[in-house]
């Protein structure tokens, strides 16, 4: 009876004991060039995190991030894509231990989407997607390497605008919300 319960204590403590091992010994800010840097070479944009990046165990562990932006680089500074005040993404295990992000939910709060089409029918995320696409068309072990997958997405009190320069129009949707798995 005695061990039946120093096993059962084991088999839950181990798992808080490694949890616990992790958020002390992984700082996630080290990862911030390298998630900086994967958005750029997978996705074709320029990524900013603002703010530390922190673990977040509650409900389930992630990371979190403050505020950031997709988009104005040094070639386009005014070029904003997206804004949101967080950001949380849940990085799966074996992609940690081995030094790799590998995201398996995504959830964003207070994203702003601003998509823009110019007089020529040119949308503002389309020149990332042709740089994305070269890229990976460059080499087959890059687009083997390039894949970014994400399990589910959660969007909370999201708004897109939407603006088309050659019908002169503008949409615009407010406090979204969003979840897709």
């Amino acid at each position: 009876y005695r061990w039946t319960l120093l096993g059962l204590a084991a088999l839950v403590l181990l798992p808080v004991l490694f949890v616990l091992v992790v958020v002390l010994v992984i700082d996630p800010n080290a990862y911030r060039g390298q998630i900086e840097s994967a958005a750029r070479t997978r996705l074709g944009i320029p990524l900013t995190l603002q703010g530390d990046l922190r673990w977040r165990v509650w409900p389930v562990l992630s990371i979190e991030a403050g505020a950031g932006r997709i988009g104005a680089d040094d070639a386009n500074p005014e070029e904003v894509l997206a804004r949101w005040q967080t950001l949380q993404f849940g990085a799966r295990w074996r992609g940690l231990l081995r030094r790799e992000l590998q995201i398996d939910r995504l959830q964003v709060n207070a994203l702003q989407l601003q998509l823009r089409v110019d007089a020529q029918g040119r949308g503002n995320w389309q020149q990332w997607l042709d740089d994305a696409g070269r890229d990976r068309a460059g080499s087959a072990r890059a687009a083997s390497s390039q894949r970014l997958q994400v399990a589910a997405l959660r969007l909370r009190d999201a708004g897109i605008e939407w603006s088309d320069a050659r019908g002169d129009s503008r949409w615009q949707f407010d406090a979204l919300t969003f979840d897709a798995g």
